[in-house]
């Protein structure tokens, strides 16, 4: 026999700190029955702990009179429950277009992005996600389907961040049982029943084969499964959080780095989790991380080989050698761009019109002055990973004998850049900082002092040149 809804929700906020006494709180609301019935639970609670309550409801625009409807039945909802509601309407199509996602993904970041939005607007403590424990078991049996690490075996948790799941303990049948008791008749989204979507197949195919023929109770398996990795995968995390705190140091110019050595010298179960919390505190944030990226550059580190990955969450990781995760700003901005520089072939940079070469050399005399498009730069003063990229808001650079520093974007203003030639600029640097500023500055770190010295020598060829036009 079942408990009642409110008296598991109850259960699930006390055993996970969920939502308490006074707590102001923002209830995403879909129209579905899972989402009516926390906040109609919420609603029952909020005089016996004192709760303020918001509503937030997300149009994706997806599925035309449908959506509008949703929309309509969430606002006299909540005008029922006199529940203060903020409509938020996504251009879905648009996000997935311009960052090249899937429609699924694309909603599901916009959403969140949203949500979290309306949070800080409205001043409230927490987002409370209508996640069933049958969501979760679904989650798990993808993630391994997708061939996940551990912590693809512990999603959905009670509480990640200000994100928390009240009916995390209640299943989807409760919320059903909840809705037609108490006369609330929930929208239902017909793409649900659409196979071309995984989870559908998994929900309505997969999950009841098993039950069937393997395990009649594989979602309470699934979910002792997704529990005991929560708990390994925190204890690794504490694990790796130490290890980053003992070999991590501040690199020159900013961001964080580990030397190759040490981070070679840890469990392997923690090195990929090492590099993670090293993008957390560079970026602020290791949301949308590729892991699949994460790997690459601890094999580069392993390697000895020379790499630079950008991650969507504003961080940039530059192994040469040792390991340098620094902040990247504007990540997604279209002007943005970062692209790794090695010997092995020249790199043509689309945003600047431009191609760079690199080669390895001995300069045999200092020079005697600073060429535009050619320059040698000590082996030496190279810190970690070559890359050309756009400037970055707070970029600094020491121009060759001004005996100062300056921000990047007033030298190239001072040197009679254009503004749209300063959007398309392309700058060399390294896990350090500023090396060169093609056609304007080389860094006073870029300095040829003595000679014969084995050098890096960059050659840029204009657009023009490779036309062939003056």
């Amino acid at each position: 026999m079942w408990e009642p809804l409110p008296e598991v929700v109850k259960a699930a906020c006390a055993r996970y700190g969920l939502i308490g006494p006074g707590t102001n709180a923002l209830v995403a609301v879909s129209g579905g029955q899972d989402s009516c019935a926390l906040l109609h639970c919420l609603v029952a609670l909020r005089s016996e702990w004192g709760l303020a309550l918001h509503a937030a409801h997300v149009n994706h625009a997806l599925r035309g009179p449908e959506a509008d409807q949703d929309e309509r039945f969430v606002i006299e909802l909540c005008d029922r429950l006199d529940v203060p509601a903020a409509v938020l309407r996504a251009d879905v199509r648009g996000v997935a277009r311009r960052l090249h996602l899937s429609i699924q993904e694309a909603a599901r970041r916009e959403r969140l992005r949203m949500l979290e939005e309306t949070r800080a607007d409205r001043g409230c403590d927490v987002i409370a996600l209508a996640h069933t424990s049958d969501d979760r078991a679904e989650t798990v049996l993808l993630n391994i389907l997708r061939g996940c690490g551990l912590n693809g075996l512990a999603p959905m948790r009670p509480r990640s961040g200000a994100n928390v799941r009240p009916l995390c303990e209640a299943t989807r049948a409760m919320t059903a049982v909840y809705c037609r008791d108490n006369g609330i008749r929930a929208r239902f989204d017909a793409s649900n029943r659409d196979l071309h979507y995984r989870r559908n197949r998994v929900r309505t195919e997969l999950l009841p084969e098993l039950e069937a023929y393997y395990n009649p109770t594989v979602r309470p398996a699934l979910l002792r499964l997704s529990r005991l990795a929560e708990l390994d995968s925190d204890l690794l995390d504490a694990l790796a959080r130490r290890e980053f705190e003992t070999h991590s140091t501040q690199a020159r110019g900013g961001g964080l780095c580990v030397r190759a050595e040490a981070l070679n010298a840890i469990h392997a179960a923690l090195r990929n989790r090492v590099v993670r919390i090293m993008v957390l505190e560079a970026s602020g944030s290791d949301s949308d991380l590729d892991m699949d990226a994460v790997v690459q550059v601890v094999d580069a580190v392993r390697a000895g080989s020379t790499l630079c990955r950008t991650f969507p969450c504003g961080a940039v990781a530059h192994v040469c050698g040792d390991l340098t995760v620094a902040r990247h700003a504007a990540p997604r901005s279209s002007r943005a761009f970062c692209y790794e520089l090695t010997t092995s072939k020249p790199v043509w940079v689309p945003e600047a019109d431009l191609e760079i070469e690199l080669a390895n050399d001995v300069a045999g005399r200092l020079p005697d002055r600073v060429e535009p498009d050619v320059v040698a730069i000590p082996v030496s003063a190279v810190v970690g990973a070559l890359s050309v990229r756009a400037p970055i808001p707070g970029d600094t650079v020491r121009p060759m004998g001004l005996g100062g520093e300056k921000k990047v974007m007033d030298h190239l203003r001072d040197a009679g850049v254009g503004t749209d030639a300063r959007r398309r600029f392309a700058l060399i640097a390294d896990a350090a900082g500023i090396l060169w500023l093609p056609g304007v500055a080389l860094d006073e770190r870029a300095r040829v002092s003595g000679v014969p010295c084995e050098v890096y020598r960059f050659t840029v060829r204009r657009r023009s040149a490779r036309n062939g036009s003056p």
